[in-house]
């Protein structure tokens, strides 16, 4: 529905924010380049989204690069969150995961600038499924981030997509309102 913001994290990042079909101003929308127009699902709206390509790439580079990309990953990321070790190496990582909540910051301002404010998102992804970088990025973003229960955005609509298709749910809305539920937010 208009106003809801997802950031879809994995290797690349998007913040991708719907709205009704027209521009918050009523006039037609003109978007720099760093934004991207789409078509949304849900009659009567789109999707303004802000790719951050890179994100996830960066990370599992510096694993590469370290010869950690064996390491868990979740117990890999909690090291650097924690600052639990600290030696060259996860310092660099670390900086990496400061460098990746920048970039989402740098997103969510920019979308405001163009009249869209993000002050909650719903996080879905990899990154999703560690507690304590959504606590990080919600700080350093200063935005609320809502965990659903599913975490995978794309089997989560893959799920109510089905749901609808079938009957299940007598439309696209409430198949998504009985499948997404917020599991818990993280405040900044």
């Amino acid at each position: 529905s208009p106003g809801l913001v997802c950031d879809r994290a994995g290797t690349s990042e998007g913040i991708n924010v719907c709205t009704a079909d027209t521009s918050p101003a009523g006039k037609p929308l003109v978007l720099p380049l760093a934004l991207r127009t789409l078509p949304h699902i849900a009659p009567g709206c789109r999707n303004i989204g802000a790719l951050i390509p890179e994100s996830g790439i960066l990370f599992d580079r510096y694993r590469r690069e370290t010869g950690q990309e064996k390491r868990d990953y979740t117990e890999h990321l909690n090291a650097l969150l924690k600052s639990a070790e600290l030696n060259e190496e996860n310092i660099a990582g670390r900086k990496i995961l400061l460098h990746i909540a920048q970039r989402v910051k740098e997103k969510i301002e920019l979308l405001a600038e163009y009249g869209f404010p993000v002050k909650e998102m719903r996080v879905s992804g990899g990154q999703a499924k560690n507690t304590l970088w959504n606590k990080m990025k919600a700080k350093i973003t200063n935005t609320v981030l809502a965990i659903p229960e599913i975490p995978d955005g794309e089997l989560a609509g893959n799920a109510c997509l089905c749901a609808a298709a079938l009957g299940e749910a007598s439309s696209l809305s409430e198949a998504v309102s009985r499948i997404v539920r917020i599991k818990e937010y993280w405040e900044p």
